[in-house]
């Protein structure tokens, strides 16, 4: 059933978004900090930070489990933020994806950052943030990162192709472009299908809610085609 005030989002742009997305990844080892950062929000033109600040980030992990925790700070002071510095590394590490981190994330991040309240403004800004913390964090995010998009009836069809006999269960989709639901209570909700495989192979609808203090909530929605072969190792420690 069509949601009010749902919109398709053009399949052709974002599948440009996202290759320009996958190619910065693999320049990760050719950027530092904070011009990875940098390169990310250029591929966002509708996302803006505000006047004089830049983002930066605190490098978490080690180099076998290595995530960042990204913040706004003004061009010419490279301290960290007052808030983030005055909690513990340990206790830091402890609130990452937790509800007591939001408010740290809203202060020192979010309120720092703009975009127009149009169908392509929450679909850039919801892909901005997941993107975000994302970056060079492998250890955290992984289910982001190994996420394969789908916007296209050719993409699907390749990913059925592939899945030849394995495929449990099929409930092909009506349509193959992104959606973005502009509606009250919330600045908005970016739907879109993606094979994944981090849990159990399958193709499902990914939920991105845009919270009106602009932290991005995740979720999975309906699930089209059940590849099974679930991963024994993964699907335990998930």
């Amino acid at each position: 059933m069509k949601r009010e005030q749902e919109r398709k989002f053009p399949g052709a742009l974002a599948e440009r978004l996202f290759t320009s997305m996958s190619r910065l990844r693999r320049a990760w080892p050719r950027h530092h900090r904070p011009e990875d950062l940098r390169q990310l929000i250029r591929i966002f033109p509708n996302v803006k930070l505000s006047e004089g600040y830049v983002l930066d980030y605190l490098p978490m992990g080690g180099p076998n489990s290595r995530w960042i925790w990204p913040y706004a700070r003004p061009k010419e002071d490279d301290a960290i933020p007052n808030t983030l510095a005055a909690i513990a590394r340990d206790q830091l590490i402890g609130m990452r994806e937790s509800a007591q981190a939001i408010p740290i994330e809203i202060q020192t991040l979010y309120r720092h950052l703009t975009y127009p309240s149009t169908v392509i403004g929450v679909f850039e800004y919801a892909i901005f943030i997941k993107e975000l913390w994302a970056t060079k964090s492998e250890a955290k995010e992984n289910d982001w990162l190994s996420m394969q998009p789908i916007f296209s009836r050719a993409s699907f069809e390749n990913w059925m192709r592939k899945a030849g006999e394995i495929a449990k269960r099929i409930d092909r989709p009506a349509n193959f472009e992104p959606f973005v639901e502009m509606s009250p209570g919330s600045r908005g909700e970016v739907r879109f299908l993606a094979y994944e495989s981090q849990v159990w192979k399958r193709i499902t609808w990914i939920n991105l809610r845009v919270d009106p203090s602009g932290f991005v909530r995740r979720s999975v929605g309906r699930v089209m085609v059940d590849m099974g072969q679930r991963r024994g190792a993964e699907y335990g420690a998930h």
